[in-house]
């Protein structure tokens, strides 16, 4: 799923933050802790009710939140209720982790197999997409019976097609030509 630019943008802001603060690892623990709070049906239900005023909305999470999180973390969640913005909450997360990873030299991969792979073939996939990208990799794996076999891994815009339904299919190519 995309994250809407909207989100990214809260993202950047919370990022510099951060790093100003030169706390990133807190902020994402609390940007963990708002939205697991903010995730609720009846939560979502209260704060998307244009008849609960602003302030009532202010006390609930003030009271929620007061003893877990610090004033200028309860003041964002605080800004996206009043921006109407709470439903981003998850994308707003995401699109952090994006940032510390970037800012950590990490890249994130989505890679898919034939059949789920065990810790060391998932750690040797790792330890090769690594060497292709030249950055630390975190994987996450998904299973498509439909490549038949190897994998395809796409790390952000780039694609790495060594599947053999793609081998499969330059054969047939070069011998069509």
């Amino acid at each position: 799923m995309a994250t809407s630019g909207v989100a990214r943008r809260y993202a950047r802001a919370v990022f510099e933050i951060a790093r100003e603060e030169h706390d990133l690892d807190g902020w994402l623990r609390d940007l963990r802790v708002i939205r697991d709070a903010l995730r609720g049906s009846e939560m979502t239900a209260l704060l998307d009710n244009p008849s609960i005023s602003f302030d009532e909305k202010r006390q609930i999470v003030e009271g929620i939140l007061s003893g877990r999180l610090p004033p200028k973390r309860r003041n964002f969640v605080l800004l996206l209720i009043e921006n109407r913005r709470t439903s981003l909450i998850d994308d707003i997360l995401s699109a952090y982790e994006g940032e510390l990873n970037a800012a950590r030299g990490i890249v994130t991969a989505r890679v898919t197999t034939a059949v789920p792979l065990g810790s060391e073939e998932t750690a040797a996939v790792t330890r090769r997409l690594e060497g292709l990208v030249g950055q630390k990799v975190i994987v996450t794996m998904e299973v498509d019976p439909s490549i038949i076999g190897g994998f395809v891994a796409r790390i952000g815009d780039r694609l790495i097609d060594a599947s053999v339904v793609a081998r499969l299919a330059a054969l047939r190519a070069s011998l069509m030509a």
